[in-house]
Protein backbone atom coordinates (compact mmCIF):
# COMPACT_ATOMS: atom_id res chain seq x y z
CA UNK A 1 0.00 0.00 0.00
CA UNK A 2 3.15 2.41 0.69
CA UNK A 3 4.46 1.31 -2.89
CA UNK A 4 0.88 2.70 -4.11
CA UNK A 5 0.84 5.98 -2.31
CA UNK A 6 4.56 6.73 -3.01
CA UNK A 7 4.07 5.24 -6.86
CA UNK A 8 1.27 8.04 -7.52
CA UNK A 9 3.05 10.96 -5.69
CA UNK A 10 6.60 10.52 -7.77
CA UNK A 11 4.52 10.14 -11.00
CA UNK A 12 2.17 13.02 -10.31
CA UNK A 13 5.43 15.05 -9.36
CA UNK A 14 6.92 13.42 -12.70
CA UNK A 15 4.47 14.93 -14.59
CA UNK A 16 3.42 18.28 -13.42
CA UNK A 17 7.67 19.19 -13.56
CA UNK A 18 7.45 17.38 -17.15
CA UNK A 19 4.38 19.74 -18.32
CA UNK A 20 6.21 22.48 -16.75
CA UNK A 21 9.41 22.11 -18.96
CA UNK A 22 6.90 22.22 -21.98
CA UNK A 23 7.34 26.47 -22.17
CA UNK A 24 11.47 26.12 -22.70
CA UNK A 25 11.68 25.03 -26.62
CA UNK A 26 15.27 23.70 -26.30
CA UNK A 27 13.77 20.82 -23.97
CA UNK A 28 10.89 20.02 -25.51
CA UNK A 29 11.20 16.80 -26.51
CA UNK A 30 12.80 15.35 -23.43
CA UNK A 31 9.75 16.71 -21.84
CA UNK A 32 7.22 14.70 -24.43
CA UNK A 33 9.39 11.66 -23.23
CA UNK A 34 9.97 12.79 -19.98
CA UNK A 35 5.23 13.27 -19.87
CA UNK A 36 5.00 9.61 -21.56
CA UNK A 37 7.22 8.00 -19.01
CA UNK A 38 5.03 9.80 -16.04
CA UNK A 39 1.81 8.55 -17.24
CA UNK A 40 2.36 5.00 -16.82
CA UNK A 41 3.41 5.55 -13.28
CA UNK A 42 0.29 6.99 -12.37
CA UNK A 43 -1.89 4.66 -14.30
CA UNK A 44 -0.54 1.57 -13.18
CA UNK A 45 -1.71 2.35 -9.31
CA UNK A 46 -5.13 2.35 -10.01
CA UNK A 47 -5.38 -0.23 -13.25
CA UNK A 48 -4.23 -3.37 -14.64
CA UNK A 49 -2.66 -2.86 -18.34
CA UNK A 50 -1.57 -5.88 -20.56
CA UNK A 51 -0.40 -3.72 -23.23
CA UNK A 52 2.04 -1.78 -21.07
CA UNK A 53 3.29 -5.27 -19.39
CA UNK A 54 3.72 -6.74 -23.27
CA UNK A 55 5.41 -3.22 -23.96
CA UNK A 56 7.35 -1.93 -20.99
CA UNK A 57 7.41 -4.47 -18.56
CA UNK A 58 9.66 -2.41 -16.74
CA UNK A 59 7.45 -0.75 -14.47
CA UNK A 60 7.17 -4.07 -12.69
CA UNK A 61 10.42 -4.51 -10.73
CA UNK A 62 12.08 -2.24 -8.00
CA UNK A 63 15.37 -1.91 -9.80
CA UNK A 64 13.72 -1.09 -12.82
CA UNK A 65 11.15 1.20 -11.11
CA UNK A 66 14.23 2.75 -9.49
CA UNK A 67 16.71 3.30 -13.24
CA UNK A 68 13.01 4.78 -14.05
CA UNK A 69 12.96 7.57 -11.57
CA UNK A 70 16.57 8.18 -11.60
CA UNK A 71 16.43 8.79 -15.05
CA UNK A 72 13.37 10.93 -15.02
CA UNK A 73 14.73 12.81 -12.38
CA UNK A 74 17.74 13.71 -14.68
CA UNK A 75 15.25 14.66 -17.24
CA UNK A 76 13.11 16.91 -15.07
CA UNK A 77 16.34 18.75 -13.75
CA UNK A 78 17.51 20.45 -17.08
CA UNK A 79 14.49 23.01 -16.74
CA UNK A 80 16.71 25.93 -14.55
CA UNK A 81 14.07 26.53 -11.35
CA UNK A 82 14.20 25.69 -7.92
CA UNK A 83 11.12 23.71 -7.84
CA UNK A 84 11.81 21.15 -10.47
CA UNK A 85 15.47 20.92 -8.90
CA UNK A 86 13.74 19.89 -5.74
CA UNK A 87 11.09 17.57 -7.45
CA UNK A 88 14.30 15.97 -9.30
CA UNK A 89 15.99 15.63 -5.93
CA UNK A 90 12.77 13.94 -4.18
CA UNK A 91 12.56 11.31 -7.66
CA UNK A 92 16.40 10.85 -7.69
CA UNK A 93 16.03 9.63 -3.87
CA UNK A 94 13.16 7.35 -4.20
CA UNK A 95 14.92 5.91 -7.15
CA UNK A 96 18.21 5.15 -5.19
CA UNK A 97 15.86 3.83 -2.27
CA UNK A 98 14.02 1.58 -4.79
CA UNK A 99 17.34 0.39 -6.16
CA UNK A 100 18.82 0.19 -2.51
CA UNK A 101 15.43 -2.13 -1.68
CA UNK A 102 15.93 -4.65 -4.50
CA UNK A 103 19.43 -5.24 -3.53
CA UNK A 104 19.10 -5.72 0.01
CA UNK A 105 17.52 -8.61 1.90
CA UNK A 106 14.62 -6.19 2.56
CA UNK A 107 13.56 -6.47 -0.65
CA UNK A 108 11.86 -9.94 -0.29
CA UNK A 109 9.98 -7.59 2.72
CA UNK A 110 9.04 -4.96 0.48
CA UNK A 111 8.28 -6.12 -2.73
CA UNK A 112 6.17 -5.31 -5.29
CA UNK A 113 3.61 -7.83 -4.37
CA UNK A 114 0.90 -6.58 -6.46
CA UNK A 115 3.11 -6.10 -9.30
CA UNK A 116 4.76 -9.38 -9.38
CA UNK A 117 0.95 -11.58 -9.04
CA UNK A 118 -0.14 -9.09 -12.14
CA UNK A 119 3.21 -9.78 -13.95
CA UNK A 120 3.01 -13.22 -13.82
CA UNK A 121 -1.00 -12.91 -14.36
CA UNK A 122 -0.05 -11.10 -17.18
CA UNK A 123 2.38 -13.60 -18.36
CA UNK A 124 0.03 -16.63 -18.35
CA UNK A 125 -2.45 -14.91 -20.33
CA UNK A 126 0.11 -14.10 -23.12
CA UNK A 127 1.49 -17.39 -22.78
CA UNK A 128 4.92 -15.92 -22.15
CA UNK A 129 6.89 -18.15 -19.42
CA UNK A 130 7.24 -17.61 -15.86
CA UNK A 131 10.07 -19.65 -14.99
CA UNK A 132 13.66 -20.63 -16.92
CA UNK A 133 11.88 -24.30 -16.68
CA UNK A 134 9.32 -23.33 -18.65
CA UNK A 135 11.17 -22.30 -22.00
CA UNK A 136 11.53 -25.02 -24.24
CA UNK A 137 14.84 -25.58 -26.36
CA UNK A 138 14.01 -24.93 -29.89
CA UNK A 139 17.17 -27.66 -30.95
CA UNK A 140 15.75 -30.36 -28.94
Amino acid sequence: MIFKFINVIIGTLALYASVSELKDSKNYVISIYSILLSIPIILLEFKKVDWLFKYASFYYSLLSRGVLYVFLSFSISMNYSILNYSIALTIFLTGMIYIILHITPLADEYKFDTYQQQSYAMQDDLGLPTTMSDITDPFE
